[in-house]
């Protein structure tokens, strides 16, 4: 039980974004540097597709990684932009397994 309370204090306070997806897209797990970085609560992005918060330009690549992912890849320094809750996108630098 204490291994479990110390993984989810790493998970909780990591500056860097991290998260966990669903087979359909949605998060079902963020920690609070989403909202720092992106500014949008967490109820939010969860409550969307991950996709819709992909720049438009950027959605088939993201699509094809995130497919390579979940049939067990790796997905090393890969760069999307993802909108900010003022509708701006921020550049980001991805490592997903």
């Amino acid at each position: 039980m204490a291994d479990l309370a110390f993984e989810r204090r790493f998970f909780d306070l990591s500056i860097d974004m991290l998260c966990v997806l669903d087979l359909s897209g949605y998060f079902k797990l963020l920690n609070p540097a989403w909202e720092s970085t992106l500014g949008f609560a967490r109820d939010e992005l969860m409550s969307r597709p991950f996709i819709e918060f992909v720049h438009p330009e950027d959605r088939e690549r993201t699509l094809s990684q995130n497919r390579h992912v979940r049939v067990g890849g790796q997905t090393r320094l890969f760069e999307n932009r993802y909108m900010c809750a003022d509708g701006s996108y921020r550049w980001l630098l991805w490592n997903s397994t």
